[in-house]
C-alpha cells in the first residue's frame, strides 16, 4: 500500500510539473514571481536604509546585502528572529546592539501588518479554523481583531516612550534609547513599505496557485493566504520546517474553503498546493538565504587566506 501511495504522489507530481511547464505563457509567469521577489527584499531594504539613517548612513546596495545577510543567519533559527543580528552585522560594530534593536523595530512593523490581514481573515473565515483549532473563534473574531490590532498599533507608535522603564540599568538603555531617534514619519515609511511587502509576497502564492490551476477569487486566496501567515506567526518554526508546516496549513484551510464555499478544486490538490509552497519558499527564502550567507562579514576570511 506504501508503495502504491508513493507512486500515486509522484504521478501526481509528475503530471502537475507537466502542466507547470507547458508553454511559453507559464515561464513569463514564473519569470515574474521571480522579479515579484526582488520587490519584495527591495522593500525591505529601503525599511533598513531608513530606520537607521541616524546610526550609519547605507547605500541602497549596503542595505540590501544587510537584508539578505540577515535572511542568511535567520535560516537556522526559530521564526528567523537570528535576522535581527545578521542585518546588524553590515553595520560599525559599534552600532551593533543599538542596530539589533532597530532591526527587531522593523521586524515588529511586517508583524504587525501580518496580523492585520491575519486577524482581518480571521473574522471574514473563522469557520476554516474549525478541525485545525480545538476552539470555534465566530463570536469572538471581531472583538479579537479590534483589541489586539489596537494594541499592537499603540505600541509600534509608542514603543520609544516605554524605554524610560530601563532608564537604571544603563547598559541596556543606551542601546534601546535609539528607539527615541526613529521619527513619527519613519515609523509611517516602514509600516507602508511593509505592507507592501506583504501584498507582493501574498500575490506570489496567489499567482502561483492560479498557475497550478487552483483558481479562486482573489480576495478569498489573500484572506485564505493571510490567515496561514497568522498561524505561521505563531507556530515555532525554523526555515526548514517552515516549508512543510506551510504546505500543511494551506492545504487544510483550501479543502474546508472548497467545503464552506462548495467550489470544486482541482484533482491532486495537496501536491499542486506542496509545489507551490516549495517554489515559494526556495524563491523567497532559501536562494536570498543562500546569495546573503556571501554578504556575511566572517565569508571575507577564506577571501583573505586566499591571498
Amino acid at each position: 500500500k506504501g508503495k502504491d501511495g508513493f507512486q500515486y504522489i509522484f504521478g501526481d507530481l509528475s503530471f502537475v510539473w507537466a502542466e507547470l511547464f507547458s508553454g511559453f505563457s507559464q515561464y513569463l509567469i514564473l519569470a515574474c514571481v521571480i522579479l515579484m521577489m526582488l520587490i519584495n527584499w527591495s522593500a525591505e531594504a529601503f525599511k533598513w536604509q531608513r530606520i537607521t539613517g541616524s546610526l550609519q548612513k547605507l547605500s541602497f546596495t549596503e542595505s540590501l546585502k544587510s537584508v539578505l545577510a540577515g535572511l542568511a543567519v535567520g535560516f537556522f533559527v526559530p521564526n528567523r528572529v537570528g535576522e535581527f543580528a545578521g542585518k546588524s552585522l553590515m553595520l560599525e560594530k559599534a552600532s551593533f546592539w543599538k542596530a539589533s534593536v532597530l532591526a527587531f523595530y522593523t521586524s515588529f512593523a511586517q508583524l504587525l501588518t501580518t496580523g492585520f490581514w491575519g486577524l482581518l481573515a480571521l473574522m471574514f473565515f473563522s469557520e476554516l479554523l474549525e478541525g485545525i483549532i480545538p476552539f470555534n473563534l465566530h463570536y469572538f473574531s471581531v472583538a479579537v481583531f479590534a483589541l489586539i490590532m489596537i494594541v499592537l498599533i499603540l505600541v509600534y507608535f509608542s514603543l520609544n516612550r516605554f524605554t524610560y522603564i530601563f532608564k537604571r540599568l544603563k547598559r541596556i538603555y543606551k542601546q534601546i534609547d535609539v528607539l527615541n531617534q526613529v521619527r513619527r514619519s519613519d515609523k509611517f515609511y516602514v509600516l507602508a513599505f511593509s505592507f507592501i511587502r506583504f501584498i507582493v509576497f501574498t500575490s506570489q502564492y496567489i499567482i502561483l496557485l492560479a498557475l497550478l490551476e487552483i483558481k479562486l477569487p482573489f480576495s478569498d486566496a489573500f484572506l485564505i493566504i493571510s490567515l496561514m501567515y497568522l498561524i505561521l506567526m505563531v507556530l515555532p518554526t525554523i526555515a526548514l520546517t517552515e516549508l512543510p508546516a506551510r504546505s500543511a496549513l494551506l492545504f487544510m484551510l483550501l479543502s474546508a474553503w472548497g467545503e464552506l464555499s462548495n467550489s470544486g478544486l482541482p484533482d491532486a490538490l495537496e501536491v499542486r498546493v506542496i509545489l507551490a509552497s516549495t517554489l515559494i519558499w526556495l524563491i523567497n527564502i532559501a536562494v536570498p538565504a543562500i546569495v546573503g550567507a556571501f554578504f556575511i562579514p566572517g565569508f571575507s576570511i577564506f577571501k583573505r587566506k586566499a591571498k
